[in-house]
């Protein structure tokens, strides 16, 4: 080999250890994050528990919801709250990727890999106390959904209701998309009620998107 080539097996052989390393402490980040995590609306009249693949895995209406929500704001406060719960869990994730184990590995990467490319001014030693660590983590986060939701297919939506259709929750892998329910018919029943008709129709949603992504 000449001296170039040596220098790029070299330059690769650090980056495959420094990217062995990264992918531990991701895992180790991973492990930090609850398999499980729960959001209220803000009228704090609906629970949602995201599981592992952020579905949700259970929806649950207070039982003095009447005195918090309006009927017509029924829905709307349903993906409220299951987007808080993937809040929580993108906090989690926040929390276990700034930990200084990681961050010292992101850094030993950069350096492995060659430094800053040509022309880019060189790193600036505070820019990680300055830049908005939580709007990069959620950006990741929500890059890494898109990406699933584009390999998986635009298609790949779950559908569920109850059997008088008032009510209806459209889920994909990346979580609870929509939820739609006649006011007049939720306006009529208590919160135990709705909470088994959400349950009927999250059952049938997941069941649905189950058994499309299988297809």
């Amino acid at each position: 080999m000449n001296p170039a080539t040596d220098d790029i097996v070299a330059r690769l052989r650090r980056l495959y250890r420094v990217a062995a390393e990264l992918r531990e402490v991701l895992e180790d980040a991973a492990g930090q994050v609850p398999a499980r995590v729960d959001g209220v609306d803000r009228s704090g009249a609906i629970r949602v528990v995201l599981g592992p693949a952020n579905v949700p895995e259970s929806i649950e209406v207070m039982p003095d919801w009447p005195r918090r929500l309006r009927a017509t704001a029924f829905g709307a406060a349903v993906v409220q709250a299951a987007r808080a719960a993937t809040a929580a869990r993108e906090t989690a994730w926040l929390r276990a990727v700034t930990d200084r184990k990681f961050e010292a590995a992101v850094d030993r990467l950069d350096g492995d890999v060659g430094g800053e490319p040509p022309g880019r001014p060189p790193r600036d030693p505070d820019a990680a106390a300055r830049r908005d660590a939580g709007a990069e983590v959620r950006d990741l986060l929500a890059a890494a959904r898109d990406a699933r939701a584009s390999a998986d297919g635009p298609a790949v939506r779950g559908v569920g209701s109850t059997g008088s259709g008032a009510v209806e929750l459209v889920v994909t892998p990346a979580g609870l998309e929509s939820c739609t329910a006649d006011p007049d018919w939720v306006s009529r029943h208590s919160g135990r009620d709705l909470t088994d008709a959400l349950s009927a129709a999250l059952a049938a949603a997941r069941d649905d998107l189950a058994r499309i992504a299988n297809l």
